[in-house]
Parts: structure tokens; C-alpha cells; sequence
């Protein structure tokens, strides 16, 4: 399964507009849109992990099927969705199919207008050639790229005078680093035994754990070892797209390097790792040599940060993972692995020797351990005053 952990499910309906998608699947060949009142369900996943074959299944029902009033499908972040063609098993991406079609919401970010839960003609066009410009950096590295582009939509109303389109993107995978990183967090901490909920270190409020017992401990050494790992790929990543003469944000203070981008899924035996989102990429003939290298130290700056930060690329995901009282707080000793990973990984890069590959065991063995009966600590009887 592409999919790491479950996602909420969603319907889409017909869009209206016109197609310039090719080499696609019939269903993707009109245009389509996510319904405002969906009838989309949970499937009863609620610790979102996937790892055998049931899960599979019942993520799979969110994928493949037609319902009355529409195709179902699964959310990708705030405004796109996820859908597979039943005949070939491929997964697509459709980016900016969340806005209402018949009345596009405008709205404002730095001075720019943009298209709730839509997209403007203009970032779609621009985000194709940025994403096939890092592909064959990819390519040349010997690496598999994670999305290949495959056309737009474009809807019939225009929002502010701007055309509202969809992208289309054949994709590997599309779990993201922020989602993986909170679900595996939020199970622990149900999973622990809570004296205080957190602690702030440096202004940041980190979960404090107490008396953990050998599930617990063999929890923080596997998902240390699995983020620092990962981490390490995203630092190689990070600098292939430097090297290349490529960033992943521009010069007006807007960035797409945060860890929300970052995706990883499986295949066969092999984790892999890979960089989406290049609607405001920048190449080194955009910009001068300085202004590329000040925006790559940028996005180093931006990367760490987000590291330590909350989720980014959720959508309406809800459930056991968060039912704790204390929600998904960080590990800080997971979220600096992480951190030491990708500083690692960058400063170490061998051009001629860089893959996004990780086994795939250690993810299994996190899962395994989140998955055991049990707490992860041994509760010590509180001490009672004797009078």
C-alpha cells in the first residue's frame, strides 16, 4: 500500500469545465471536485496505521469505488484528494479540487490572491515545470520520482478574474513526514503513563514520559533510529536539490521546506523517501547565485523548524491517536533524531552514491510496538501520607 497511514475519506462530483489531462484513466478525463456535503466515513480505521492487509482493504474501499452521488476518494492535505484507478492499481493526485466551482472564494496571503481550497492556471502551469525540472535532477541521480504530472482541469467560474484549475499527478505515495510523525506520537502517548503533561524547552512544549518499561524503551530506540534515518535521506534530498541549482521556495518570503512536504511509502521490502510542492520553486537562471544561496540557507533554517513544530498537512483526521487529553504532543527525543538526521545527511552527501531507500523493518517495528497490548510504562503507587 502507497499509503502509510489512513486518511479520511471524501466524494468528488462532476466539476464541469474543460480537461487537458493526458494519458490518464477514463474517470480522470472530465473534470472533478470534492462535494461540500459528503457522505465520506471513516472505515473504523482509528489508529490510522497501516500494515496488513486488513487495513489495506479498508483503506482500498476509499479509493476504487463509485457511491450514488459521487466517487470516492481520500483527502491530500487542505484542498486536493487522493483516487486509484481500479485497473492498474495507479494512485493519483488531484490538487485544488476543494473549492466550490459554481462560487470561488478568494482569499488573500501576502498581497496575493489565491482560490480556497483551489488553485490558480498560472501556479499549476508553474508547478509542473519546477516538478518535472526536479525529477530529472532525480533521474540523473538515479533516484524514482514520487509524482509525475499528467495535465489540468480547468473549472468554468472565475474567482477575482483568475481561472481556477485542478493538477493531476500519477503519484508513489502520498503519506507525509508531519502526519507519520504525529499519529506515531499521539498512539505513544495513549500508551504512556502521563504524571505531567508537558515541559518547555527553548519555548517549545515537549510530552514528558516517566518509568518506561522495555515496550516503551524499545519504542524510543526504533522510532529514534527510523526519524533519524529518514531525516538523513531528506538531507541528501535537501542537497541534490540545492547542488542542482533548484529551491523549493522564492524570494518573497514564501517556502514550500517544511516537513509536510516530505513523503514517504513503501515499496516491496524498501521505505523511500522523496520532496513534493514545487508551485514556488525557484532555478538558479530565475535568480541571481546569491539570492539562490540565501534562500537555500533559508530553507535549511525553515526545514529544522518545522521539525519541531506542529502538523502541517493533515485533513480532517480524527480519532485514536488524539484522543489523549494531552493530544499529540512531541518526543523531543524524536524530534531531534530527526533533526540530526537531515544535518547529517546534508553535510554528508556523496553525489555519486545518493538513494532515498530505508529498510522498511524498522517502520514495521514501531508499528508492531504501538500495535502490542499494553502500556508502554510501569505505573508506580503514588505514596500516601501517613497521619
Amino acid at each position: 500500500m502507497e499509503l502509510l497511514i489512513a486518511r479520511e475519506g471524501l466524494l468528488l462530483k462532476d466539476g464541469g469545465g474543460k480537461s487537458f489531462a493526458y494519458d490518464v484513466p477514463e474517470f480522470l478525463r472530465s473534470p472533478l471536485c470534492v462535494r461540500y456535503t459528503s457522505s465520506a466515513r471513516n472505515y473504523g480505521l482509528d489508529d490510522f496505521l497501516v500494515m496488513d492487509d486488513f487495513d489495506i482493504t479498508n483503506l482500498d474501499r476509499s479509493l476504487v469505488f463509485w457511491e450514488s452521488d459521487g466517487r470516492t476518494g481520500l483527502w491530500s492535505g487542505y484542498r486536493s484528494a487522493l483516487v486509484r484507478d481500479i485497473s492498474t492499481r495507479d494512485l493519483y493526485r488531484l490538487k485544488g479540487v476543494a473549492l466550490n466551482i459554481h462560487f470561488p472564494k478568494p482569499m488573500t496571503e501576502k498581497g496575493n490572491v489565491r482560490i480556497w481550497g483551489g488553485q490558480k492556471k498560472i501556479n499549476a502551469v508553474y508547478e509542473s515545470r519546477m516538478l518535472k525540472r526536479f525529477n530529472r535532477t532525480l533521474e540523473h541521480a538515479g533516484i524514482e520520482p514520487v509524482a509525475e504530472p499528467k495535465g489540468v482541469w480547468k473549472y468554468p467560474n472565475l474567482c477575482k478574474g483568475l481561472r481556477p484549475v485542478a493538477s493531476i499527478f500519477k503519484v508513489k505515495g502520498d503519506t507525509r513526514l508531519d502526519e507519520l510523525v504525529t499519529v506515531i506520537e499521539g498512539l505513544a502517548i495513549n500508551k504512556c503513563d502521563v504524571r505531567k503533561a508537558s515541559v518547555k524547552i527553548n519555548g517549545e512544549a515537549y510530552f514528558i514520559y516517566k518509568n518506561m518499561n522495555s515496550d516503551g524503551k524499545q519504542f524510543l530506540e526504533y522510532a529514534s533510529m527510523l526519524l533519524h534515518d529518514i531525516g538523513f535521506v531528506v538531507g541528501r534530498l535537501k542537497n541534490l536539490m540545492d547542488v542542482s541549482g533548484q529551491t523549493w521556495g522564492c524570494n518573497d518570503g514564501s517556502t514550500n521546506a517544511h516537513w509536510g512536504n516530505i513523503v514517504l511509502y513503501r515499496d516491496d521490502n524498501k521505505l523511500k523517501v522523496n520532496l513534493v510542492d514545487f508551485d514556488m520553486s525557484y532555478g538558479s537562471d530565475e535568480c541571481s547565485e546569491s539570492e539562490m544561496e540565501d534562500m537555500c540557507k533559508k530553507e535549511m533554517k525553515d526545514l529544522q523548524s518545522s521539525f519541531a513544530g506542529g502538523t502541517i498537512s493533515l485533513r480532517k483526521i480524527s480519532g485514536k491517536p488524539f484522543r489523549s487529553k494531552y493530544g499529540s504532543l512531541p518526543f523531543k527525543i524524536l524530534r531531534d533524531s530527526l533533526s540530526k538526521g537531515f544535518y547529517c545527511g546534508y553535510l554528508e552527501c556523496n553525489m555519486q552514491r545518493i538513494s532515498n531507500e530505508l529498510e522498511i523493518s524498522r517502520l514495521d517495528e514501531v508499528f508492531s510496538l504501538l500495535r502490542k497490548e499494553g502500556s508502554f510504562s510501569d505505573k508506580k503507587p503514588r505514596s500516601r501520607r501517613v497521619h
